[in-house]
């Protein structure tokens, strides 16, 4: 997840430094550091919320299969 992060914003920040001609700086400031606390906030409830999903799913494949 981090790292699908990571590369979505690299990319990004490289389309927005060849279509702006911006030094590196401006095009973090622009294009990464909006997104982070959001990103990592969504990162957390993922996490957190998987292990309760994972379950249930396989409670519902358990009730599945004994039908």
């Amino acid at each position: 997840m981090v790292l699908g992060t990571v590369i979505l914003y690299a990319f990004g920040t490289a389309w927005f430094l060849i279509l702006t001609h911006a030094p590196l700086k401006l095009a973090l400031t622009a294009c990464v550091l909006p997104f982070l606390p959001g990103d990592a906030l969504k990162m957390v409830v993922v996490c957190a919320l998987a292990p309760v999903l994972r379950a249930a799913l396989q409670k519902m494949e358990t009730a599945k299969a004994a039908v």
